[in-house]
């Protein structure tokens, strides 16, 4: 099970899993970093992913779906980190 599911199976309603996406995708960068949550969030690349989510709301939506959750993660690492 990967975070997003795990996240996801908490959710009740549209909202929670738009917010499980975001929280599920936070994690899943930072262990695609190398790095654990609290030093991923150190390093700013918690603003940094707002700032892309503020920029385009729709990739929450491509992360909610199970066909686009994985390539959307593989952009939103690119952005990050390259």
């Amino acid at each position: 099970m990967n975070f997003f599911e795990s996240f996801k199976e908490l959710a009740t309603n549209h909202d929670e899993e738009l917010l499980a996406a975001r929280n599920a995708a936070q994690y899943e960068l930072a262990e695609k970093k190398g790095v654990d949550f609290g030093l991923w969030m150190d390093m700013k690349y918690d603003d940094q992913f707002r700032n892309l989510v503020e920029q385009d709301p729709e990739i929450l939506e491509r992360l909610i779906d199970d066909k686009t959750h994985g390539e959307e993660i593989e952009k939103l690492a690119t952005k990050l980190y390259h």
